[in-house]
Protein backbone atom coordinates (compact mmCIF):
# COMPACT_ATOMS: atom_id res chain seq x y z
CA UNK A 1 0.00 0.00 0.00
CA UNK A 2 1.23 3.44 -0.89
CA UNK A 3 -1.21 5.37 1.31
CA UNK A 4 0.00 8.15 3.51
CA UNK A 5 -1.50 7.95 6.95
CA UNK A 6 -3.14 10.98 8.48
CA UNK A 7 -2.40 11.47 12.16
CA UNK A 8 -5.41 10.97 14.38
CA UNK A 9 -5.90 12.69 17.72
CA UNK A 10 -8.10 11.77 20.65
CA UNK A 11 -9.96 14.26 22.85
CA UNK A 12 -9.05 13.78 26.51
CA UNK A 13 -12.46 15.04 27.63
CA UNK A 14 -14.92 13.11 25.45
CA UNK A 15 -12.64 10.48 23.89
CA UNK A 16 -13.67 11.24 20.28
CA UNK A 17 -11.09 10.79 17.53
CA UNK A 18 -10.35 13.53 15.00
CA UNK A 19 -7.77 14.65 12.45
CA UNK A 20 -6.49 17.99 11.20
CA UNK A 21 -9.15 17.85 8.48
CA UNK A 22 -12.18 17.09 10.67
CA UNK A 23 -14.88 19.68 10.02
CA UNK A 24 -13.37 20.83 6.71
CA UNK A 25 -14.20 20.06 3.09
CA UNK A 26 -11.19 17.73 3.08
CA UNK A 27 -12.62 15.32 5.66
CA UNK A 28 -14.08 11.96 4.59
CA UNK A 29 -12.59 12.17 1.09
CA UNK A 30 -10.79 9.35 -0.70
CA UNK A 31 -9.00 11.76 -3.05
CA UNK A 32 -5.37 12.41 -2.09
CA UNK A 33 -4.84 15.79 -0.44
CA UNK A 34 -2.41 16.97 -3.14
CA UNK A 35 -4.96 16.18 -5.86
CA UNK A 36 -7.66 18.09 -3.96
CA UNK A 37 -5.40 21.13 -3.69
CA UNK A 38 -4.57 20.90 -7.40
CA UNK A 39 -8.26 20.70 -8.32
CA UNK A 40 -9.26 23.63 -6.10
CA UNK A 41 -6.38 25.82 -7.29
CA UNK A 42 -7.27 25.21 -10.94
CA UNK A 43 -11.08 25.50 -10.77
CA UNK A 44 -11.01 28.96 -12.33
CA UNK A 45 -8.62 27.95 -15.13
CA UNK A 46 -9.78 24.50 -16.27
CA UNK A 47 -13.01 22.60 -16.74
CA UNK A 48 -14.14 19.85 -14.36
CA UNK A 49 -13.69 17.28 -17.15
CA UNK A 50 -10.12 18.37 -17.83
CA UNK A 51 -9.27 18.37 -14.10
CA UNK A 52 -10.75 14.88 -13.78
CA UNK A 53 -8.72 13.64 -16.75
CA UNK A 54 -5.48 15.22 -15.50
CA UNK A 55 -5.86 13.95 -11.94
CA UNK A 56 -7.06 10.50 -12.98
CA UNK A 57 -10.23 10.66 -10.88
CA UNK A 58 -13.87 10.27 -11.85
CA UNK A 59 -15.73 13.33 -13.11
CA UNK A 60 -18.36 13.12 -10.37
CA UNK A 61 -15.70 13.02 -7.61
CA UNK A 62 -14.05 16.17 -8.95
CA UNK A 63 -17.44 17.84 -9.49
CA UNK A 64 -18.55 17.04 -5.92
CA UNK A 65 -15.33 18.50 -4.48
CA UNK A 66 -15.73 21.65 -6.61
CA UNK A 67 -19.36 22.08 -5.49
CA UNK A 68 -18.47 21.64 -1.81
CA UNK A 69 -15.67 24.19 -2.18
CA UNK A 70 -17.99 26.71 -3.85
CA UNK A 71 -20.67 26.19 -1.18
CA UNK A 72 -18.03 26.75 1.49
CA UNK A 73 -17.08 30.06 -0.15
CA UNK A 74 -20.71 31.18 -0.28
CA UNK A 75 -21.24 30.31 3.38
CA UNK A 76 -18.15 32.29 4.39
CA UNK A 77 -19.10 35.29 2.22
CA UNK A 78 -22.39 36.03 4.02
CA UNK A 79 -22.54 39.41 5.70
CA UNK A 80 -21.59 39.25 9.35
CA UNK A 81 -24.08 40.39 11.96
CA UNK A 82 -22.68 43.39 13.78
CA UNK A 83 -23.51 43.94 17.42
CA UNK A 84 -22.33 46.05 20.29
CA UNK A 85 -20.49 49.33 19.79
CA UNK A 86 -19.44 49.85 16.16
CA UNK A 87 -17.16 52.62 14.90
CA UNK A 88 -16.87 53.86 11.31
CA UNK A 89 -13.98 55.92 9.99
CA UNK A 90 -15.62 57.73 7.06
CA UNK A 91 -19.09 58.61 5.88
CA UNK A 92 -20.48 59.60 2.48
CA UNK A 93 -23.43 61.95 2.43
CA UNK A 94 -25.18 63.31 -0.61
CA UNK A 95 -24.83 67.06 -1.05
CA UNK A 96 -28.33 67.46 -2.41
CA UNK A 97 -29.59 67.77 -5.96
CA UNK A 98 -27.32 70.57 -7.17
CA UNK A 99 -26.19 69.86 -10.73
CA UNK A 100 -28.80 67.20 -11.42
CA UNK A 101 -31.13 67.68 -14.38
CA UNK A 102 -34.73 68.39 -13.56
CA UNK A 103 -37.21 65.70 -14.49
CA UNK A 104 -40.52 66.32 -16.24
CA UNK A 105 -42.36 65.62 -12.95
CA UNK A 106 -41.20 68.96 -11.48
Amino acid sequence: MNKTHIKRYSCKTCGKNFTDFTGTIFSNKKLPLGDMFYIILNLDKKSIKRLADESGHKWDSVYRLAQEFRECLVDEAKDPVLSGEIEFDEMYQSAGTKGLKKTSEN
